[in-house]
C-alpha cells in the first residue's frame, strides 16, 4: 500500500518506490532489533518488554526518535540521493546498479522471509536473525545507492 501512496501522491517511479519503501522497511526493522539488542544487553528480557504496554510502546517511541534523528541528519548534511526522478513518466531501465538495487532489496526480504519459516514461533531467534540479516542489507545498499548516484551524475 505506501508503494502505491508513494508513487502516486509524490509522482515518484513505481520501480523507485517500491525500492524507497523495501529500504525503509529494512532500516526500521534493524533500528528495532537494535534497540531491542540494546535493552537486552542492558538485563531487560525481551519477554518484559512484549509483556508490558508501556514498555512495549516506548520501544516503538524510541525506535521512531531514532529514526527521525537519522532523518534529520541526513536532511541536514545533504547526505540524500538525486538518482530519483522527478517525474513518475520517467523510464526506468531496470539493469546495472539499478538491476543490483533490487536484487539486494528483494533478496534480503525472501531471506528474512525464509527465516521467519524456519523459526516460526520462536520470535526471539527470529528478531535476531532477521536485524542482523539486515543490518548486512544496509551497508551494500548504500553502497550501490552511492554508486548510482554518482553513475547518474555523469
Amino acid at each position: 500500500m505506501l508503494v502505491i501512496v508513494l508513487w502516486v501522491l509524490f509522482r515518484v517511479p513505481i520501480y523507485y518506490s517500491l525500492i524507497m519503501n523495501a529500504a525503509a522497511f529494512i532500516v526500521g526493522f534493524a533500528i528495532q532489533g537494535l534497540t531491542l539488542l540494546g535493552l537486552s544487553l542492558s538485563g531487560t528480557p525481551l519477554e518484559l518488554v512484549a509483556g508490558t504496554p508501556i514498555l512495549a510502546a516506548s520501544v516503538q517511541l524510541l525506535s521512531a526518535a531514532i529514526v527521525f534523528a537519522i532523518s534529520r541528519t541526513i536532511y541536514i548534511k545533504h547526505w540524500g540521493y538525486d538518482y530519483v526522478p522527478a517525474s513518475h513518466r520517467a523510464n526506468v531501465t531496470i539493469t546495472g546498479t539499478n538491476a543490483i538495487l533490487l536484487v539486494v532489496v528483494v533478496s534480503s526480504l525472501v531471506i528474512a522471509a525464509g527465516a521467519g519459516l524456519i523459526l516460526r514461533g520462536n520470535y526471539k531467534d527470529y528478531a535476531i536473525v532477521a536485524s542482523v540479516i539486515f543490518l548486512l542489507t544496509i551497508p551494500l545498499f548504500l553502497h550501490y545507492s552511492i554508486r548510482k548516484d554518482k553513475e547518474d551524475a555523469k
